[in-house]
C-alpha cells in the first residue's frame, strides 16, 4: 500500500509537466475554427454545384465565366492559408484570409442565386 502511494504522487508530478510543456491555447483559435468549418461546408457546397453547372456546359461546347473560376480557386487557396495559419496558431492571420475567402465564397452564392 505504501509503494502505491509513493507512485501516485509520481504520476501526478509527470501529468503535471506535460501539461506545463503544451502551448497555452489561443481563445481567438476556436471560434475561428469553428468559422472555418462552417465555411467549409458552405464552400463543398457551392463547388459541387459548379462541378455539376461546369459538366453542363461542357456538354453544349462551353465553359464557366472566367471570373467565376477565379473565384473558386481564391476561395481554395484562402481557406488553405487559414487552415495552414490556424494550424501553426496565427488567429489574426487566419481571420485575414477566413474574411478573403467569406468574400469570394459571397460571390459564388450570388453567381449561383444562393
Amino acid at each position: 500500500m505504501t509503494r502505491r502511494l509513493a507512485i501516485a504522487p509520481l504520476a501526478y508530478l509527470l501529468i503535471g509537466i506535460a501539461a506545463a510543456q503544451e502551448p497555452a491555447a489561443d481563445p481567438e483559435i476556436t471560434p475561428l475554427r469553428n468559422r472555418m468549418m462552417q465555411m467549409a461546408v458552405r464552400a463543398g457546397a457551392i463547388r459541387t454545384s459548379l462541378q455539376n453547372l461546369r459538366r453542363q456546359l461542357e456538354s453544349s461546347g462551353l465553359g464557366l465565366r472566367t471570373d467565376i473560376v477565379e473565384a473558386e480557386q481564391r476561395l481554395v487557396l484562402d481557406m488553405d492559408a487559414a487552415e495552414a495559419a490556424l494550424d501553426h496558431g496565427s488567429a489574426t492571420e487566419a481571420g485575414v484570409k477566413l474574411d478573403a475567402a467569406e468574400t469570394e465564397l459571397g460571390k459564388l452564392e450570388k453567381f449561383l442565386n444562393r
